[in-house]
Formats: structure tokens, C-alpha cells, sequence
């Protein structure tokens, strides 16, 4: 398992799941782009949708 799957699976991996899609916002420092990445698609499967995508990181 790569390093970019780990990540995705321990993101978030204490929210529970939203019924319905709510925005999130990241706060704190810059990850490079493979880490935000994957927490932006940990949060989607969650039902958080950050407000910057992966390519406007």
C-alpha cells in the first residue's frame, strides 16, 4: 500500500458520515499536493466537500 492510499485511509477516519454534502474549510498549513488530495477525496466519501479542489490548492 502506497503512502498516497494510507493517507486517504487515516483522513478523517473519525467523522462520521453527513447525510447530505456540507462545505468544509482546511485550516492550517499548506500539504503538499498528493497529501490534500487525498484528504479532499477522504472528505468527499465522508460528505465534506472542501471549498478549494485539488487542482486550486
Amino acid at each position: 500500500m502506497n503512502d498516497v492510499v494510507q493517507q486517504k485511509m487515516l483522513a478523517l477516519w473519525d467523522i462520521l458520515n453527513y447525510p447530505k454534502i456540507i462545505a468544509g474549510i482546511w485550516i492550517g498549513y499548506i500539504p503538499e499536493f498528493e497529501r490534500y488530495k487525498a484528504i479532499y477525496h477522504a472528505a468527499l466519501d465522508k460528505g465534506i466537500k472542501l471549498l478549494n479542489t485539488p487542482l486550486e490548492h
